[in-house]
């Protein structure tokens, strides 16, 4: 099973890398299957300002063939399409959000091993907690890009 960090890192190894830069933040990666069923594991980037309340929509979008280390594929979004949103600092719980992420790391190896497959109860309820992590420390705008950009995802999760 492979770790949150052991997951990320393989994205140094791609030409998605050109994504990661200074001031950009970067999403966590979200499985969906490509036209053949083989898994990506799909990343977007926005830039944030917690010191300002502000957060931009997506600048790209990209996947990983992670266990290929290969480039699914790379899309940057248009300047003229990206927005800026304003968000209220003074209200993100900051314990919750780190309980959240640090939960969220724990289940990501069991969830990424289940993930499109036949999954146990135990197994369902996991994923629903990883989920729950992912909204919690993610806030509500990053959320909406989530679910906006990776629906199958969520629509999987969201039937168990």
């Amino acid at each position: 099973m492979k770790t949150l960090k052991e997951v990320v890192s393989v994205i140094k190894k791609t030409d998605c890398y050109e994504n990661l830069r200074v001031g950009w933040s970067r999403s966590m990666p979200i499985l969906t299957k490509d036209e053949s069923g083989v898994l990506i594991d799909n990343y977007f980037t926005y830039a944030d300002s917690i010191s300002n309340g502000s957060v931009s929509s997506p600048i790209a979008v990209f996947g990983v063939y992670t266990d290929e280390e290969k480039t699914a594929y790379n899309n940057m979004f248009p300047k003229d399409e990206r927005k800026s949103f304003s968000m209220d600092v003074s209200t993100i719980d900051h314990l919750a959000v780190s309980e959240a992420y640090d939960r969220f790391k724990e289940l990501f190896p069991e969830v990424r091993e289940c993930t499109y497959k036949e999954c146990t109860d135990e197994q369902k309820a996991l994923v629903k907690e990883y989920v729950s992590c992912l909204e919690t420390f993610s806030g509500p705008i990053i959320w909406k890009f989530y679910q906006e950009l990776f629906p199958s995802f969520f629509e999987w999760a969201n039937s168990l």
